[in-house]
């Protein structure tokens, strides 16, 4: 893994949305649906399916098999810098942020260097040292060709239908 770090050592936040953990009635109702919208979607050792772009190494997201109830959230993770990650089990300390039992099925991702908290609605979230994988700038700009003003439409090309005259009208 490779990390960075502001130059900012006061600033504390996390860096990247990590993964996030959902559960379906049907797994391969996901896979087709998933795999359709352009990813990656590779079969677990444990049953579950991994979310992965295409050419990169980081999993984006997981989804098990949870029969007869519809889809939901499970978990959201967040990646933090190695040297941050004292700073936040200290923060949650100081302000009394109870930390949680990692949900079923967290496995090993739920050890190490990983605090998990309930967040306002209930929902599990972990905080875990993990490598940068939100951009760090903007991307390059790019814009659409401008519209050209050919073509075979009467009214867009007809000096008469700028005047009001078309014969067509």
């Amino acid at each position: 893994m490779s990390f960075s770090h502001s130059a900012d050592s006061n600033l504390l936040a996390v860096h990247s949305v990590d993964e996030f953990v959902f559960s379906v009635p049907d797994l391969v109702v996901a896979r087709h649906f998933y795999e359709n919208f352009g990813l990656n979607v590779r079969d677990e050792e444990d049953g579950w399916l991994s979310l992965y772009t295409y050419h990169h190494s980081h999993r984006w997201g997981r989804i098990v098999h949870d029969a007869g109830n519809p889809k939901r959230l499970r978990w959201l993770t967040f990646g933090v810098y190695p040297q941050d990650f004292r700073r936040f089990a200290q923060l949650f300390a100081e302000r009394n942020v109870p930390l949680i039992t990692p949900p079923a099925g967290a496995g090993r991702d739920a050890l190490g260097d990983a605090l998990w908290v309930q967040g306002p609605d209930g929902l599990p979230i972990q905080l875990r040292v993990a490598a940068k994988c939100s951009p760090s700038g903007f991307g390059p700009r790019e814009f659409p060709p401008a519209p050209g003003l050919g073509g075979r439409s009467l009214a867009a090309n007809s000096s008469a239908y700028s005047r009001g005259t078309c014969p067509m009208c």
